[in-house]
């Protein structure tokens, strides 16, 4: 259930295209998470789980690291490794059309 306000997984993959895809091992991550956290601070960015398809396929257990900025996403993998998944440019909504014949 999604409640108003809440920001989807479609809505952070539409905004936030540039991500890392980290592995997280059975332990978790431990004070690596604040590090990376740390890192991001001043970063526009959110963090998802990773699809569950995908999870099943592979057999591990990961997170994304979204960002705005084509930048902070290589930075961030470069720091800390990851992959960065294929995923679908942000769609356009295309040149804004108005109907001046009068009717709807």
């Amino acid at each position: 259930m999604r409640y108003k306000g809440q920001i989807t997984l479609r809505m952070i993959d539409r905004d936030y295209p540039y991500q890392v895809e980290i592995s997280v091992p059975g332990s978790g991550l431990g004070s690596g998470l604040n590090v990376m956290h740390e890192f991001c601070i001043h970063l526009d960015y959110k963090t998802r789980g990773i699809p569950t398809k995908q999870r099943t396929a592979t057999g591990r257990d990961g997170m994304r690291w979204c960002f705005r900025a084509v930048e902070d996403a290589e930075n961030f993998r470069v720091k800390f490794g990851g992959e960065r998944p294929m995923t679908k440019p942000p769609k356009s909504r295309g040149p804004l059309r108005i109907n001046r014949s009068g009717s709807h």
